[in-house]
């Protein structure tokens, strides 16, 4: 466990922070953080595997199934096998999940633009460069020695 005031601390609290206020903000429009998860992931209008969109959306798959499940329910995504290989389940965006997605941009962005208001100076490309799976690290097999 993080030491409170640690870097690790600040990052996972500043994550959830984050997360809650995106979730707030999309509460309204009719989506959750983690549905708007999704469909930001299926926004290109591409299908994806379960497996590519749980990489994508970084959302465990055994959640993700679920949530997938509720949100074809709501007519938020379509579901299909893919017709190269059957045991493939395929997911993309449905119309009605792609306008739901656009209106919520103006929000986000706008959420987006205050906080880097308040982390002026802070180089979030560079800070991205040592997440997992950034590109540059994409050759690292080991996770970083902490």
């Amino acid at each position: 466990m993080a030491f409170p005031g640690s870097l690790a601390d600040i990052l996972m609290r500043s994550g959830q922070s984050v997360a809650q206020d995106l979730d707030g903000l999309l509460r309204p429009l009719g989506l959750s953080l983690v549905q708007w998860r999704v469909l930001d992931s299926l926004s290109d209008g591409a299908g994806r595997t379960m497996s590519g969109l749980s990489a994508r959306s970084a959302i465990q798959m055994s959640a993700l199934s679920k949530l997938v499940d509720r949100m074809v329910v709501r007519s938020l995504v379509l579901r299909k096998q893919s017709e190269r290989d059957q045991r493939v389940i395929i997911v993309m965006a449905s119309d009605f999940g792609l306008e739901a997605h656009r209106r919520s941009l103006p929000a986000i962005r706008a959420y987006e633009a205050r906080l880097a208001e308040r982390l002026a100076g802070f180089d979030a490309g560079q800070f991205a460069r040592f997440m997992p799976g950034a590109p540059d690290r994409a050759g690292d097999a080991a996770a970083p020695e902490l």
